[in-house]
């Protein structure tokens, strides 16, 4: 609970915030694992996490989608995909976004991102 530096910027310790006492013992990080049991969600995992010191407040949900089964592009030096994403954004600036990895005809493969 030290101080530290935000980029180049110094920041306060969190005890020397404003409102928080100086004794608090209060934990300031949580990640959790959430599972939903049920069989559509079985093996799905949440993971919620903060992050500190951002500019603006914003609350996203990335969907990071499971790599296929099987391989699409056997016969090129394609063996590993990049993942697919769909990212919502849901405030303060409402949008979705969705990352793919797409086949360009040729030996090689590129991202694509529509919005």
């Amino acid at each position: 609970m030290a101080p530290g530096r935000f980029g180049r910027t110094p920041v306060k310790a969190y005890r020397e915030e404003p409102g928080v006492a100086p004794d608090s013992m209060t934990e300031t990080y949580v990640a959790m694992r959430l599972g939903i049991d049920n069989w559509r969600w079985a093996g799905v995992p949440f993971i919620c996490g903060p992050a500190k010191r951002l500019t603006r407040r914003t609350t996203e949900i990335a969907i990071q989608f499971k790599q296929a089964p099987f391989a699409l592009f056997r016969d090129t030096p394609v063996d590993v995909l990049t993942p697919n994403v769909l990212a919502l954004q849901l405030q303060p600036d409402e949008g979705a976004s969705l990352q793919f990895g797409a086949k360009i005809p040729d030996r090689r493969l590129r991202s694509a991102a529509c919005a």
